[in-house]
């Protein structure tokens, strides 16, 4: 003798299970990432090439004194960074720390698609 299949779930019951499983995996992996307590930064949600990008940066206090880098890296699709489009300059930061505000100007280049904002602390500037 066989013994029957088990019953399938509703179609509606297997799609809430999935949204449910789903975010729960979203909130743990979201709560999981540290996220930098020292940096803080502010900017528009698009930029626009041939017009200035706006940033404003928050850094709490410092071990030493730094400079504070902000560049432009370019991409034809999401999170596949092409390498270096242009730069928002440095600036000098005191063991303070601050708010720090940059104007990039995006330059009009053949293949951009995405920008991202690169932060960095140099001795240097460099």
């Amino acid at each position: 003798m066989q013994s029957e299949p088990k019953a399938k779930l509703p179609g509606r019951v297997a799609l809430i299970l999935l949204f449910v499983g789903a975010a729960a995996v979203w909130w743990g992996l979201n709560h999981w990432e540290r996220r930098a307590a020292w940096l803080k930064v502010e900017a528009p949600r698009r930029a626009v090439a041939g017009q200035t990008l706006p940033l404003c940066v928050r850094l709490a206090p410092l071990a030493e004194p730094a400079r504070l880098c902000a560049d432009l890296h370019w991409e034809t699709t999401r999170d596949t960074s092409m390498g270096y489009l242009c730069t928002g300059g440095s600036k000098p930061v005191g063991k303070e720390g601050g708010t720090f505000d940059f104007e990039i100007s995006i330059p009009p280049a053949r293949g951009v698609r995405f920008v991202t904002g690169i932060l960095f602390l140099s001795r240097s500037g460099n």
